[in-house]
């Protein structure tokens, strides 16, 4: 049977910001953790330590308040179609900081309310790149148990 459908791959790049949330969330949820326990951060550090584009807001913002969606920070997405970009337009981690850095208040005060959050996310995950390039090792012995090539 023949049917009235073309037999073609599209050769577009995915958008896996959405498709990737869990595994960069469940990645970050046990290597920050072991990044902490092995001295070298804090979950209780301030985000500003690791990201010193981001304004005082005032009160504490950790990197466990990221990681528990109750850093009050405002969505990127939301900041990003704002400024007339679409959810499918390319931007980088640099131009996310940037807006992120922008808002001078958050939505509630950090620990006081939950509220999913993908800037927490990214800007959680740029503390970890900054300790994953000298410390990598220690997450590919801990998930790839020698598998990883």
């Amino acid at each position: 049977m023949v049917w009235p459908i073309s037999n073609t791959i599209s050769l577009s790049i995915p958008h896996l910001c959405s498709e990737s949330d869990q595994f960069r969330s469940s990645l970050q949820r046990q290597s920050l953790p072991l990044l902490q326990w092995k001295g070298y951060l804090d979950l209780e550090d301030p985000l500003q330590k690791w990201i010193p584009e981001l304004p005082d807001y005032g009160e504490p913002l950790t990197l466990r308040h990221t990681l528990n969606h109750t850093s009050g920070l405002r969505d990127y997405i939301t900041l990003m179609s704002l400024k007339g970009l679409r959810g499918d337009d390319f931007y980088t981690v640099a131009e996310l900081i940037e807006v992120q850095a922008l808002q001078e208040e958050l939505n509630f005060p950090s620990g006081s309310e939950y509220l999913y959050s993908n800037s927490g996310y990214v800007l959680a995950t740029e503390a970890w790149h900054e300790q994953w390039a000298s410390h990598s090792r220690i997450t590919q012995r801990r998930f790839c148990s020698g598998h990883c090539r």
